[in-house]
């Protein structure tokens, strides 16, 4: 519930901006994902994982470090999504609280 309510919100935030949404899931056949990825320029897209956990955990970053090291033709900026309350800029993603997700949206204004 949690990952749909964010995808949600994506979407309202494109729609209001006047973007037609498309939003992509990327899982290869060994299983590396992000949740979501949206092109918001040519060749720039935004790779997103969500996480309902508070707490921010390593593993959190697998999907987004294989496809920003796999899709190096493209601009890939990653972010994570989780339950909990802080907000981080760490070296392989920024880390926002399901309650500040701004930064990430407006990536679409």
């Amino acid at each position: 519930m949690f990952e749909n309510w964010v995808m949600t919100e994506l979407l309202k935030a494109q729609t209001n901006c006047g973007i037609k949404p498309s939003f992509h899931f990327l899982r290869d056949k060994e299983g590396h994902e992000v949740d979501a990825l949206i092109e918001t320029a040519p060749d720039t897209f935004q790779a997103i994982e969500i996480k309902s956990g508070e707490t921010i955990a390593s593993d959190f970053f697998s999907g987004l470090d294989y496809w920003r090291a796999k899709l190096t033709r493209q601009t890939l900026t990653p972010w994570l999504i989780h339950g909990g309350t802080a907000r981080q800029d760490r070296e392989n993603a920024t880390i926002l609280p399901w309650n500040g997700l701004a930064p990430l949206l407006n990536q679409f204004a």
